[in-house]
């Protein structure tokens, strides 16, 4: 439990995405590694960079400079077309990382009574890879057995007030 006294560590794996809220302006030429950087219309600016590091190295100094910062994720869903209900829930986890390519940051596959139930989600951490990845179909061997799925946006639903 919390109490007023401690510090609440930030516990978000990095990305090399960052969000940024606010119109503070910044000097973005001194930002190491920077690729690309945008506004939307609610004020918030996402900064892209080459690597984590860079990106670590850029949120931490906006922290000390009190900027309003985080990390920014983009979360997709994946649906399996073929039964895995039969296959290790670690090895597929591995093969569908490695075959969608990117930096993944979060990987889960859903079970039920610790069987796959084909399905699953996954977080990459840059606006290429989640459009890249959007609507791909993959197909994929592992041990012996061919497997194929799907990637689309991970949509939230909200349960409805009765």
């Amino acid at each position: 439990m919390n109490t007023s006294n401690e510090v609440r560590k930030d516990t978000r794996k990095p990305s090399r995405t960052l969000v940024l809220s606010g119109d503070k302006s910044l000097d973005l030429s001194t930002m190491e590694g920077l690729l690309s950087n945008s506004k939307n219309n609610n004020a918030f600016t996402f900064l892209e960079f080459d690597t984590v590091d860079n990106a670590v190295k850029v949120y931490n100094y906006l922290r000390e400079e009190k900027v309003r910062v985080k990390y920014c994720y983009y979360k997709l869903f994946v649906k399996f077309t073929t039964s895995v209900k039969n296959l290790s829930y670690d090895e597929l986890k591995e093969k569908v990382k490695e075959t969608v390519g990117g930096q993944v940051l979060y990987f889960k596959l859903y079970t039920k009574n610790e069987e796959l139930i084909g399905s699953g989600d996954f977080t990459v951490d840059t606006l290429a890879d989640f459009k890249r990845l959007l609507k791909q179909k993959f197909e994929v061997k592992l041990n012996d057995t061919d497997v194929s799925f799907e990637v689309y946006r991970y949509r939230i639903t909200q349960k409805k007030k009765d």
